[in-house]
């Protein structure tokens, strides 16, 4: 089987809708929903749909995020800092107590050094990054070596940090390629929705939920965060989970565990 934890918020490996695209050749994030998708994006009227127009495209012409080796080992210094807190603060909670009370931005670390057994030696897999903060962490863990895929560019200056499109990992998985661990922090709730270049699709957040699942080893783990709440669809900014779609979400996992 494959397991996953969640923290309580879940970026994007989905494509249908098409869309026209700039200059650069990245989707142009959609101003309004397809009319003909309302149905299907609020499953029949079951989710409320409210809007909040975010263009994280740069106008079809796509966006690059450069971390050079200096600043990467920045971010190692500061990830380094993080850690000995949380350690502290588990080694402080309550006996028994799964998850010591920590600020919410620091979740998805927390849940990262509480499951680091899982990432030694790990091949991890980051969905969605726009700073290499998730990926440094693995390494600060002792993963082996981290892959990271996103719709738009990036350069990553790490001799154990990989970056890749949409486009290869899928090659990467149907020759067999896979990871050990995935993670993906904030990401998933926007998939579909075209703010980054995604296409658009009612079904882009669980597909990129199934297509993760193909990407680990059988055994593998996931480490996952989404907004819950009341269902909830703005567009395009994100989806919130609840009673409704967030069973949906998780069809295909064995969840190990909730916070």
């Amino acid at each position: 089987t494959r397991t996953m934890m969640m923290a309580a918020w879940l970026a994007a490996v989905a494509w249908l809708w098409c869309l026209p695209t700039g200059a650069g050749g990245a989707l142009q994030a959609p101003r309004e929903m397809p009319q003909e998708l309302e149905e299907e994006f609020t499953l029949g009227g079951l989710i409320p749909l409210e809007h909040f127009y975010v263009d994280d495209t740069l106008r079809g012409r796509g966006t690059h995020y450069t971390y050079s080796r200096s600043q990467i080992d920045s971010v190692l210094t500061g990830i380094t800092r993080s850690l000995a807190g949380i350690k502290e603060a588990f080694s402080a909670a309550e006996r028994g107590s799964p998850f010591p009370h920590l600020p919410r931005d620091l979740w998805p670390l927390a849940a990262m050094w509480k499951y680091r057994d899982r990432l030694q030696g790990a091949r991890v897999i980051v969905f969605g990054s726009m700073e290499p903060w998730a990926e440094c962490a693995a390494l600060q863990l002792n993963a082996s070596s981290v892959t990271t895929v996103e719709y738009n560019e990036l350069t990553y200056d790490h001799p154990s940090i990989s970056t890749i499109r949409v486009h290869a990992l899928e090659s990467m998985v149907r020759s067999g390629h896979q990871w050990d661990v995935a993670l993906s922090f904030s990401s998933f709730d926007h998939d579909g929705l075209g703010r980054y270049g995604d296409p658009v699709d009612p079904d882009g957040d669980i597909k990129a939920m199934s297509w993760m699942r193909t990407c680990i080893t059988v055994g593998g783990t996931a480490l996952v965060t989404v907004p819950i709440g009341p269902d909830l669809v703005v567009w395009n900014l994100h989806r919130r989970y609840g009673s409704v779609r967030l069973p949906r979400l998780l069809a295909e996992w064995e969840v190990e565990e909730k916070e």
